[in-house]
This record gives C-alpha cells, structure tokens and sequence, in this order.
C-alpha cells in the first residue's frame, strides 16, 4: 500500500493528521511531547505540548496554553498570582491569599506585624517585638530611656543622658532632719512603695534615702534625692517629676542599676543651691 493510499483511509477525525517528511510520513500528535506549531502538520495548530492529555497543568488537553497558578497572571479564580507558587510570601502555591508576617496584621505567632520587614523599628523582620530607644525600657547600649524620643528632656531622642539644669541637691543634703521643710510633695514617712514600684518594701524614703549599700540600694538612694530635686522649686533640676519615676520603674527590677544610679548622681552632685 502506498502513502496515498494510506492517507485516504485515514478518517478525518483521527487524533493525528500526516505529512511528508524527507519522503516518509511524520504524524503531528497533541501530548507526545513535541512541540509543533506547522499549520500543515498540525490540525488544529499545538500551541505547546507538555507530553500529556491532561488539562490544569498550563498545557490543555488539546494542546492549547492554559491559565496556571503561579504564571504571574491573576486568572479567574485565583485571589493572587505572585509568579511562584511558593507557601509563606503572602500569595500561596495554590494562588489564594495568605498571612505573612510584614501584613500589617497581627497573626498567630506573631508578637507583632508593622507592616513591614525591617529590623530596628521595635518590631524585627520576624515580626517579633525587639528592644528600641524610646520603648521605656532601659536597654544594652542605652544611657536612659524615658518613653519617647524626644530632645530636650534629659533623656535624647537616642537614649543619651542630656545635662538639664544646673542644680541638684544630694542625698546627703535630704536626709538630714534639718532639711526635711525643704521637701515639697513628699513627706519623709511617705512609703517608698506610695510613689515608685516596691523595691523596699516597708520602707519611708527617709529610710532609702540612709540606706547603705551599693546597686539597688545605691540607686534607691539617688532616687529618693532626685525625686526631691525634681519637685522643688527652688532647684533647677534637669529632670521631671515624672522623668524620676519612670525611669526607676523602667529598670526595676530587672536592672542593670548601676547606669541609672550614675545618671541621677550627675545630677544631683550639680551643685545645690539651698542652704
């Protein structure tokens, strides 16, 4: 039999359509792998040809490209299409949107979501809360941190000491009975506990203010005289009120106290103008 013959009694529905080739026939097939896109070979034209007859996988049965998850194309049907199909970048492998940590949102496992990426900012690139200057909490590497980042207030926007004032009076000058009508706003038997966390439980501040010792009970000393400082208006002192008591809660009782102590002995060895 010949080519011609064998043509003709090959129906016109069949899967394959032939041709000539160097003088034997070559059959064009969808979903044998090869690609071929001669309109005389091939009927109708292949458009790709992945080796299969199966459709969803970016080639179609019939040999025609397919919309495909992940091809960077939002089709009908997917929420998102990123151009991977990678779990975890807030586009999932199956095309549908996904928490992802730098959403803006708050997920399970995250202790916090700012909407970005970045470390530095009080909330790192894990979405995991990090330490920063200005969050109230005396870090590694900080002379202070007053709650806000903010020049001017004894405490710099990069957590550096800034000299306020001139003026401070130290403990030595508060604990005396002779001196006692220069505290203003506290009494020498108000309880220690009554105006910062309770780190002498029991104890007046006249009883921290003559407390002996170093660490904690060197700094309780120094903040019993800068609490005073701070509220007399007689002495221009470089902190606030409010700058004493926070600070002290900030680092207690975790510390390190020492820094903090050194910090209100600055001040209150400036120089006090009271007799």
């Amino acid at each position: 039999m010949n080519i011609r013959t064998s043509l003709c009694t090959i129906p016109a529905v069949a899967a394959f359509s032939l041709f000539m080739v160097a003088g034997s026939a070559y059959a064009c097939r969808c979903g044998d792998g090869i690609f071929d896109p001669n309109p005389v070979a091939c009927n109708p034209i292949e458009e790709c040809d992945d080796g299969n007859l199966i459709d969803g996988d970016g080639c179609s049965s019939t040999c025609k490209i397919e919309p495909l998850c992940g091809d960077g194309n939002l089709d009908p049907g997917e929420a998102c299409d990123d151009g991977n199909n990678i779990d975890g970048d807030g586009c999932s492998a199956n095309c549908t949107i996904e928490a992802y940590c730098g959403d803006g949102i708050l997920n399970d496992g995250e202790e916090c979501d700012d909407g970005n990426r970045m470390d530095g900012d009080g909330c790192d690139s894990n979405c995991m809360i990090e330490p920063y200057c200005g969050d109230g909490t005396l870090d590694p590497g900080e002379q202070c941190d007053d709650g806000n980042n903010v020049d001017g207030d004894g405490c710099s926007a990069k957590c550096e000491t800034e000299q306020m004032g001139g003026e401070g009076c130290t403990p030595g000058y508060w604990r005396q009975d002779q001196h006692f009508d220069s505290w203003v706003g506290y009494s020498p038997d108000d309880l220690f506990s009554s105006v910062f966390e309770d780190a002498f439980p029991g104890m007046t501040l006249r009883d921290v203010v003559w407390i002996r010792g170093g660490d904690l009970n060197a700094l309780g000393r120094h903040t019993v005289a800068a609490l005073l400082n701070a509220t007399s208006g007689d002495v221009d002192y470089g902190q606030s009120t409010a700058d004493v008591i926070h600070a002290f809660n900030a680092v207690y009782p975790e510390g390190p106290f020492e820094p903090l102590k050194d910090d209100f002995a600055s001040y209150n060895e400036s120089g006090c103008p009271l007799n």
